[in-house]
């Protein structure tokens, strides 16, 4: 069966150095969203968006030092309104998906297996059926207790801790990506070396 990696020698002639550069896209991840035609860089770059979280992140913690007490204040209840609000909306989304399971469930569990080989594929319809309703149905393990902030608790500390940690996080993972870039670099030189072709 022809793929991306045997498309153009199933086609025709194709040089053994092509085709294994070809199939190194499969073994970079900074490849695996480029178009089938971009050419394979020579040396990788980190990805931009890792970098701009660590500036995103620098900015949020100098803006976090200059906050007032009511607008840390008002930051935590920001926080606390929108974690409501995805909390009620979780409730509601998984009580509407319940009577659909239900339903589902009851059908699977009429529906009679034309064969016995087909008994196993109606037993796999009702465990997934049954499964859903336990996770995807439930709020089972959902935390009923949000706790609105304290206006007579001064947040600001708590802020820009947040923004330290968020920072810290940020960095960690700009160093993760600068050494996967440097690390598919020296690993597609060595695949070229190896070939004996340039980038």
């Amino acid at each position: 069966m022809t793929n991306f990696y045997t498309a153009t020698l199933h086609d025709g002639e194709e040089s053994f150095e092509d085709f294994a550069l070809r199939c190194t896209r499969a073994f970079l991840v900074q490849m695996r969203e480029a178009p089938n035609d971009a050419p394979i860089p020579e040396k990788f770059e980190p990805d931009s968006y890792y970098v701009d979280r660590v500036k995103d992140a620098e900015a949020a913690l100098e803006s976090a030092k200059k906050l007032t007490r009511q607008e840390a204040f008002d930051q935590r209840m920001a926080v606390y309104n929108e974690a409501l609000r995805l909390h009620e909306q979780f409730v509601a989304d998984a009580a509407a998906r319940r009577p659909r399971y239900e339903a589902m469930l009851e059908k699977a569990k009429a529906w009679e297996a034309p064969t016995e080989e087909h008994t196993r594929f109606r037993e796999f319809m009702i465990e997934q059926l049954e499964e859903g309703i336990e996770y995807d149905c439930s709020t089972r393990g959902l935390s009923t207790e949000l706790t609105p902030p304290d206006p007579a608790t001064d947040y600001r500390a708590a802020v820009v801790q947040d923004a330290i940690n968020e920072l810290a996080y940020a960095r960690e993972k700009e160093q993760t990506a600068i050494a996967r870039a440097a690390e598919a670099s020296s690993w597609i030189a060595r695949v070229r070396t190896a070939l004996g072709v340039e980038a």
